[in-house]
């Protein structure tokens, strides 16, 4: 009977021990790591290029731009009014390039910090951008017909995607604008001409003035300030805003257009002896009857360049 028991009790013994042996080997399983989907874990983020690169977006913003600007010409060189509807088509067209190209809040778009000019130029061209992450830097050049090559810097930052014109740095032009202009010295007044402009002067409110080879077209300066504003009934007026140096200063006035035919600018300056700066074509210009809106179009790079020679003694 003890022999019995001992049998009975050597079997439960060793199923215990094979149980528990058994749920070790599962339990230990179970908590072996599991291997890793390592493929999906390094992918790197992903990135998707900008459509259009940060040099490219400078040349189309300032060609759009001036597409604005030789749209609103368009009415001008017609001979006829210029509509009010048409000023401000020119100021839409003007501001959504700045919506579209930039990040930039100005008051006057027209400020010298995005063009580095007093005028537009004849055409715009720029260098591939330099790229440092969200920040692209591109030196567009800026060509005038009679006045070389402007160069601005421009700053653009990356924008849900798309490269946005964020800021503007002037730089020196490549070329020297007067490098064979006359210096006139008199009258409290300094400044330099080209040598093909003819040169008058009159004791008259110390008057001086510069006149185009054609005689079309007039820069002049006097004491005393006195716009002459030209207003008058049987004249239709067209006024555009115009940003211009004088010498040091720089002076936001109105270019005012004359029955859609003839352009001048009058406006006072700050200076010593409180002189008054007449130009353009129509009353100013010694050839009346040839004045037109091409001629003022043609020499307004001119006429602004000597203005920056002023100096006020």
């Amino acid at each position: 009977m003890q022999k019995g028991n001992t049998l009975i009790f050597l079997l439960i013994g060793i199923l215990i021990l094979a149980g528990v042996a058994g749920g070790a080997y599962y339990f230990g399983k179970s908590q072996s790591p599991k291997p890793q989907n390592t493929a999906v874990s390094s992918l790197p983020t992903s990135s998707v290029t900008p459509s259009i690169s940060p040099d490219e977006v400078v040349k189309t913003f300032y060609n759009t731009w001036l597409n604005c600007e030789k749209e609103f010409d368009k009415y001008a060189l017609k001979g006829g009014p210029i509509s009010q509807d048409a000023s401000t088509q020119r100021e839409e067209c003007v501001k959504k390039a700045m919506a579209d190209y930039t990040v930039i809040q100005k008051e006057h778009p027209t400020d010298n910090k995005m063009w580095c000019a007093q005028s537009f130029p004849a055409r715009v061209d720029a260098d591939k951008a330099n790229i440092v992450g969200n920040t692209a830097t591109v030196v567009s050049h800026h060509f005038f017909d009679q006045s070389g090559d402007n160069q601005i810097k421009v700053t653009l930052t990356l924008i849900n995607n798309s490269w946005k014109i964020s800021d503007t740095t002037c730089l020196s032009s490549k070329s020297d604008k007067s490098p064979d202009w006359i210096t006139y010295v008199g009258k409290g007044i300094s400044f330099k001409y080209p040598k093909e402009w003819k040169l008058a002067q009159s004791d008259y409110l110390n008057t001086v003035s510069v006149t185009s080879p054609s005689g079309a077209v007039r820069v002049q300066v006097s004491e005393g300030q006195y716009p002459y504003g030209f207003e008058g009934p049987g004249y239709n007026f067209e006024k555009r805003d115009v940003n211009i140096s004088v010498g040091d200063k720089d002076y936001l006035v109105k270019e005012t257009i004359i029955n859609g035919k003839k352009v001048f600018v009058d406006f006072p300056v700050n200076s010593p002896r409180g002189n008054n700066i007449l130009f353009g074509t129509g009353y100013p210009a010694a050839e009346d009857a040839k004045a037109s809106i091409e001629d003022y179009e043609k020499n307004k790079m001119v006429i602004l360049e000597i203005l920056r020679t002023f100096k006020f003694l």
